[in-house]
């Protein structure tokens, strides 16, 4: 499996949005996939039985790849992290980052 996303840049812990170092890129992926048993789960999400139900899932094999996500929701994790934090630099920073995402949308 292949995918692939546009590195726009990237938002630190204190909320600050830092442009990528080039023009916007496309990058891509290569995943392999692998068939793995299928286990029953409730509607809370836990397992049931720890025996497999007959159906195979597809899991990514390996370790992931680095973080990303779309514009809309980076907007929508910098205006609750704004809305959490009563530091008044975090939430400046929020202010700037959210109108520089604004421009991405």
């Amino acid at each position: 499996m292949e995918t692939g996303y546009i590195d726009m840049g990237k938002i630190d812990s204190s909320l600050r949005y830092t442009p990528p170092k080039t023009e916007f890129v496309e990058t891509g992926f290569l995943y392999h996939l692998v068939a793995v048993p299928a286990y029953s789960n409730g509607s809370d999400g836990k397992l049931v039985d720890k025996k497999p139900i007959g159906s195979r899932l597809w899991q990514i094999q390996g370790s992931p790849r680095p973080p990303w996500t779309t514009v809309n929701t980076a907007i929508r994790y910098v205006l609750e992290m704004r809305n959490k934090t009563t530091d008044p630099a975090i939430k400046k920073n929020a202010d700037q980052t959210l109108a520089e995402l604004m421009k991405l949308h």
